[in-house]
């Protein structure tokens, strides 16, 4: 599955609302407890399957958050790729 979304933020904003404690508490989960690269955990009745943590860092840097998270038993590979919006240039003719 793949979803996009657009925020209307700077890219770095949104990397800081992605991986800083205080600011995924405030906005995505109840808990959360990150100590990147090894530790990104969040959980909480906000979360699937949020009684207790249940996600791994794999890979992270300024434009990815990719991550292994056990729902309904199974690993499940999650990433989270960033990247700057392209203004659109207006067309000739």
């Amino acid at each position: 599955m793949q979803l996009r979304a657009r925020v209307a933020a700077p890219l770095k904003e949104v990397h800081h609302a992605l991986t800083e404690p205080a600011a995924l508490r405030a906005w995505l989960a109840e808990y959360a407890e990150v100590d990147l690269p090894d530790r990104h955990e969040l959980w909480g009745r906000y979360m699937l399957e949020g009684d207790a943590p249940g996600r791994r860092p794999l890979y992270v840097d300024d434009h990815t958050l990719r991550f292994s998270w056990l729902l309904d038993g199974e690993s499940t590979t999650v990433e989270i790729s960033l990247e700057e919006e392209v203004p659109s240039r207006p067309s000739c003719g």
